[in-house]
């Protein structure tokens, strides 16, 4: 979310850069272990099943959410979609982090 928003004030190009690769080593960071607690809590007989359809949905979504923030960079500007998204990233994180469903979930 901070890099987002990063990005969204940044005037160089060396800066930008180097907030797209922590904003892609946190995003990998996440995804390991997502998949890792996702390993954890879905019994074996329905995981392949849930990762193909999670896959899917995640590439099936990928035009859309494309067109949305096109269309929305064109209306709000993108400096202020970046601005929103971080914002939207950051919440979503606490939201997570605070829900003790989520910060507890048993794997054993």
């Amino acid at each position: 979310g901070l890099c987002n928003i990063g990005i969204a004030f940044s005037t160089s190009i060396l800066l930008t850069m180097l907030l797209l690769f922590a904003q892609t080593l946190f995003i990998t960071v996440s995804v390991v272990s997502l998949n890792a607690i996702q390993m954890l809590l879905i019994p074996e007989e329905y995981r392949g099943r849930l990762f193909g359809i999670i896959g899917s949905l995640s590439v099936i979504i990928i035009p859309l959410t494309t067109l949305i923030a096109g269309l929305l960079g064109d209306i709000i500007g993108v400096s202020t979609l970046f601005v929103i998204a971080g914002f939207w990233i950051i919440g979503v994180s606490i939201l997570a982090f605070i829900n003790p469903h989520i910060r507890n979930a048993n794997v054993n």
